[in-house]
C-alpha cells in the first residue's frame, strides 16, 4: 500500500503510528455519525476534518494531505475503504470495508485497534523481557572480545607460548579467530536471524509441519499462537458484521502472510465441499486445548458460533502472551547466564596470563 503513495508523503507515513491513525479515525467517526444517527456523506466530512486540522494544526500536517488525497479519490469515484487504504494499517482497512456497508465502522475500528494495540503490548512486554539480558551478553562479548584480540596478546608478547596453560592458549586462539573471522561470524548471526524472522510468516505447508514437530517448535509456537489470535479476531470481527464465514474467509484471504494463506485455502477448499460444523477451520493452525474448544462449539451448533469465535481468539490471545512470557524468560536467563560466563572467563584468563608473566620473570 505505502508505495502507492506520493512520494512527498511517503516518508510522513512512518510516524503515522497505530494511536494517530486511531485518533484520525475517531474524528472520522465523530463527523461521520454514529450507527443511529443520520449519516454525513463522505466527501463533506473529509472536507470538515481538513478544515479542523488546516486550524488547529496547520496546512503541513499529514492529516490534511490525508484529507486532500481521500477528498480527490473520492472525486473521482473511489469508495472511502480504498482511497484511506494507503495510509492504514492493513487490519483497520480490512474491518472497515467489511463494517462500512452495514453501518458498524465505529464498532469495527476501535475493536480491530484494541486488537492491534494488545499485540503491541505483549510484543513491548518480550523485548523489556530480553533487554537486560541482551545487555549483560553484549558487555560479556565485548568484554571477551577485547581481552582475547587486544589485551592478551600483549601478555604474551612478555612470554614463551609454551609457558601458557592449555586454557589460555585456547582463549588466545580464540581471539586470532575472532580477529580474523569476527565480520564473518556477525554476518553469519545476522542471516541466521533474518531467515528465522523471514520463515516465520513465510514457510508452511509440509516443511512447517516438519519444523513443529522438532524441538525447533519452540522459537515457532509464539507466531503460531499470534496468528491463529489474529486470525480468530478479525473472524469474529467480520461475522459480527453480518457476513456468511465463507465471505470472511475471502475476504481475510486478500491479506494474509503466506502461513496464514496455506491455512485459509484449506479452510476455503474445505467450505466450498460442504464440510460443515467448524470442521472447516481445522487445518493445524490451532493447539490441541483450542482444537478442542472449536470442535465442542462446531458440535454444539451454529447459534454459538460466533461466541466461540471471540473465546477462541481470547483463549489463543493468552497462548500467545503465556508463550512470549516463557521464551523471554528463558531468551534472557540464557543471554544472563552466557555474558556472565565470558566476562568470568576473561578475567580468569587475565589471572593466569599475569600468574605466568609473574613466573616467568
Amino acid at each position: 500500500m505505502a508505495d502507492t503513495l506520493p512520494l512527498s508523503l511517503r516518508y510522513k507515513k512512518v510516524g503515522f503510528t497505530t494511536a494517530k491513525q486511531s485518533e484520525f479515525l475517531d474524528n472520522y467517526i465523530s463527523l461521520k455519525g454514529g450507527e443511529n444517527e443520520k449519516q454525513a456523506p463522505d466527501r463533506e466530512v473529509f472536507q470538515s476534518m481538513k478544515s479542523i486540522y488546516q486550524e488547529i494544526v496547520g496546512d503541513s500536517c499529514f492529516e490534511v494531505a490525508i484529507c486532500n488525497d481521500v477528498i480527490s479519490k473520492l472525486s473521482q469515484g473511489e469508495g472511502v475503504a480504498v482511497a484511506l487504504a494507503p495510509y492504514l494499517n492493513k487490519d483497520i482497512v480490512l474491518a472497515f470495508k467489511a463494517t462500512y456497508e452495514v453501518g458498524k465502522t465505529e464498532f469495527g475500528i476501535r475493536q480491530v485497534i484494541l486488537n492491534i494495540n494488545q499485540q503491541n503490548k505483549i510484543k513491548k512486554e518480550f523485548f523489556a523481557k530480553i533487554r537486560k539480558g541482551m545487555i549483560i551478553f553484549l558487555f560479556g562479548i565485548a568484554f571477551l572480545v577485547g581481552i582475547s584480540s587486544y589485551m592478551l596478546p600483549q601478555f604474551v608478547a612478555m612470554i614463551d607460548m609454551s609457558e601458557l596453560d592449555g586454557f589460555t592458549r585456547a582463549f588466545f586462539d580464540f581471539g586470532v579467530f575472532v580477529k580474523e573471522k569476527g565480520s564473518k561470524i556477525l554476518f553469519a548471526i545476522v542471516m541466521l536471524v533474518v531467515v528465522y524472522i523471514y520463515s516465520l510468516a513465510n514457510i508452511a505447508g509440509a516443511l512447517r509441519e516438519f519444523i513443529e514437530k522438532t524441538p525447533l517448535c519452540i522459537l515457532y509456537l509464539p507466531y503460531r499462537s499470534f496468528s491463529a489470535n489474529h486470525f480468530f479476531n478479525m473472524l469474529t470481527l467480520l461475522k459480527s458484521s453480518g457476513i456468511s464465514l465463507r465471505q470472511a474467509l475471502e475476504i481475510i484471504d486478500d491479506e494474509v502472510t503466506p502461513y496464514m494463506q496455506h491455512h485459509i485455502d484449506q479452510m476455503l477448499h474445505k467450505t466450498r465441499f460442504g464440510v460443515s460444523n467448524l470442521e472447516q477451520i481445522d487445518t493445524g493452525l490451532l493447539t490441541p486445548r483450542l482444537r478442542i474448544r472449536l470442535k465442542t462449539a462446531g458440535a454444539r451448533g451454529s447459534d454459538n458460533i460466533d461466541n466461540a469465535f471471540s473465546s477462541i481468539a481470547s483463549k489463543a490471545s493468552e497462548d500467545f502472551e503465556k508463550s512470549i512470557v516463557v521464551i523471554g524468560d528463558q531468551i534472557s536467563n540464557w543471554l544472563l547466564i552466557l555474558g556472565l560466563g565470558f566476562a568470568v572467563t576473561s578475567v580468569l584468563v587475565i589471572v593466569n596470563s599475569l600468574v605466568s608473566i609473574g613466573l616467568a620473570m
